[in-house]
């Protein structure tokens, strides 16, 4: 009974240190790809880019995977279905969103996916651009936040916000992501668990 006493107490004072100088709403909401914790009004860390850390993002509780491959098993994407190389799991830019989207977003032209992000269209940046306006963004945090693109966008000019300039496929690193998937939160993150969600996917990937 002693030593379970003694273990009870060094696991409470290990619990009061671990609240008191850590932040267990990382590990519950996550964080994103500049440090800020999901659904925290975060404070900005020196050294870091004042424009994208230090948000805050009380109202943006959802975790947000560019790629969403690097949340499968390692010996599902080393088969080569989900990357098209064969090789590992690759890093990808995350960010904070208010809701998981619930709809599709890539390109809807005549161009052959495969030729996607090196084809010159704005269809998908107009995508987000246009979630943006209704209160979702799916781009980094500054994108739609400058106003010179922001002109572009309002007076319909695309010459300068073609798909192949801010949609990065390899690697996944932004500022805006090849593609949405429709997605359901789970522990707060966007998982595209849907089976057609899943398989748009991959035909996108392939």
């Amino acid at each position: 009974l002693l030593i379970f006493i003694v273990f009870f107490a060094g696991m409470a004072v290990l619990a009061y240190f671990a609240f008191q100088y850590g932040d267990p709403w990382r590990i519950i909401n996550g964080y994103d790809s500049f440090g800020n914790t999901c659904g925290s009004n975060n404070t900005a860390v020196e050294g870091l880019d004042a424009s994208l850390n230090g948000r805050d993002l009380t109202d943006y509780p959802y975790l947000f995977y560019f790629d969403f491959t690097v949340m499968l098993p390692t010996s599902l994407v080393s088969l080569g279905v989900f990357d098209g190389t064969g090789g590992s799991v690759e890093t990808t830019m995350m960010i904070c969103v208010k809701e998981c989207p619930s709809d599709l977003f890539m390109a809807y032209t005549s161009t052959p996916l495969s030729d996607y992000p090196s084809s010159t269209t704005t269809t998908r940046m107009k995508h987000y651009y246009d979630q943006y306006v209704n209160g979702s963004n799916f781009c980094q945090y500054d994108l739609f936040e400058n106003e010179t693109l922001v002109e572009l966008f309002e007076n319909n000019d695309y010459s300068e916000v073609m798909d192949n300039k801010y949609v990065t496929k390899t690697g996944s690193s932004g500022p805006c992501p090849d593609y949405v998937l429709p997605s359901d939160p789970v522990l707060n993150r966007c998982i595209p668990f849907s089976p057609s969600s899943s398989a748009l996917g991959l035909a996108f990937l392939d």
